[in-house]
């Protein structure tokens, strides 16, 4: 690095350099000493500091791990007592759930035996009150289909005994006009003999 650093140097203090008629080699040299010395004594302040920095960066990387480790470690106990209150609130919580669901469920199963008990019934009267209806219906048709056979017997015998009354008396007409017209006819008959 240094070879390339004094042939940089020179190359920039070559083009810098003004071209004049007091021109010396000597003083050329001088400058280019004054320069490398310069830029040594830079480098070596650019590295010391890069040291310094280095040092202030890894007590800096130390001084965090050490924080980050104890603040990694009143985390973890925070978290574990918090994981311990919330251990023991979700026990608490599980057994007041059961506890509810328990008596939730023994609510429910009570109030729908109830409800059943009580369908039951409402089922048995209702079943009752319609079987009471339809007997007093069937009763009622009973006596009404009763009645009315009744009355088309009565009716029916009625006109079958005026029918009977009305054919003899027909009849009977009949004979009657066939016997006085035979007479008639008798008697003309033997008029006329």
């Amino acid at each position: 690095m240094t070879k390339k650093l004094v042939i940089s140097t020179v190359a920039v203090l070559a083009m810098t350099t003004s071209l004049s008629a007091d021109f010396s080699f000597g003083d050329m040299f001088k400058d280019m000493k004054d320069g490398v010395t310069s830029m040594s004594k830079d480098a070596k302040e650019a590295v010391q500091s890069g040291v310094d920095g280095g040092v202030e960066v890894s007590k800096s990387g130390e001084r965090t791990v050490t924080s980050v480790s104890h603040d990694a470690k009143d985390t973890a106990v925070k978290a574990s007592d918090d994981l311990k209150t919330s251990e023991i609130a979700t026990v608490k919580s599980g057994s007041d759930t059961t506890t509810g669901v328990s008596r939730d469920l023994r609510d429910s199963t009570i109030e729908i035996a109830e409800d059943t008990k009580d369908t039951a019934s409402n089922t048995t009267r209702d079943f009752k009150d319609s079987s009471t209806m339809a007997t007093k219906d069937f009763k009622d048709s009973t006596v009404a289909v009763s009645h009315d056979i009744n009355d088309a017997t009565k009716t029916t015998s009625n006109n079958l005994n005026d029918s009977t009354k009305t054919i003899s008396n027909n009849a009977n007409d009949s004979t009657k006009t066939t016997s006085n017209n035979f007479n008639d006819s008798t008697k003309t008959i033997s008029n006329d003999l």
